[in-house]
């Protein structure tokens, strides 16, 4: 151990060979399978009770579009739970959106949650989709369901997925005509026939149009 020598080789220094990384901004972005938000409204028992009024959650920011919970006082029986999108990308700007989500109630005592699930709904920017009778009042409030517990009631939306689908656009191109008149001059007025109709065929607009008079009425 101790008379052992190290030797040192020296060898001709390589360029060293960097990898060339891959542009991140031609890279598709991952796929998101499916996205959670809770929305937690707490002394539930102080939003209006008239027909018609409306909560909405804070946006939030999900598959490159901002979005927003809506709930809804509808008639005398039911809360309405929707889904808003508030915003998509200018990319899209053409584009409606299939949309599969799930939204819950939650059972604050166990896993017997209220939910109710929209397969394939077409979304658009600054509209809205879901349930107007998402679930009755007098279930809401069943002691039983612990869906209100301490004046709080908390709702999830679960996004499975969402599929831009390019909208159909026709345009139409108008060409504005300077006025133009035609006159329809009769010679022997008073012998025109008297049963059938007399027929004057013009063009105009590069439209061939026909003006028809009837010397007695049409009957």
């Amino acid at each position: 151990m101790g008379n052992s020598k190290s030797i040192l080789k020296r060898s001709a220094a390589k360029p060293e060979m960097k990898k060339k990384e891959p542009n991140k901004s031609l890279q598709t972005p991952p796929k998101i399978r499916n996205f959670n938000f809770v929305w937690k409204i707490q002394k539930f028992s102080q939003l209006p009770s008239h027909e018609g009024f409306k909560c909405e959650s804070g946006d939030f920011y999900a598959f490159d579009s901002w979005w927003r919970l809506q709930l809804v006082k509808e008639g005398k029986k039911y809360i309405g739970l929707h889904l808003c999108m508030q915003c998509a990308p200018s990319h899209f700007r053409f584009f409606d959106f299939s949309v599969k989500f799930k939204l819950s109630v939650l059972n604050q005592m166990g896993e017997n949650h209220w939910t109710v699930e929209a397969n394939n709904a077409v979304l658009s920017a600054s509209k809205k989709w879901g349930f107007s009778k998402f679930i009755e009042l007098e279930e809401l409030y069943g002691v039983d369901n612990c869906y209100v517990m301490d004046d709080t009631c908390v709702f999830e939306l679960e996004i499975f997925s969402f599929t831009p689908i390019m909208k159909r656009i026709e345009s139409l191109a108008v060409q504005v005509y300077e006025p133009q008149t035609h006159k329809w001059i009769i010679p022997n007025f008073s012998e025109l026939p008297k049963m059938g109709p007399v027929i004057e065929s013009f063009t105009m607009f590069n439209i061939l149009w026909k003006l028809v008079l009837y010397p007695n009425g049409r009957k």
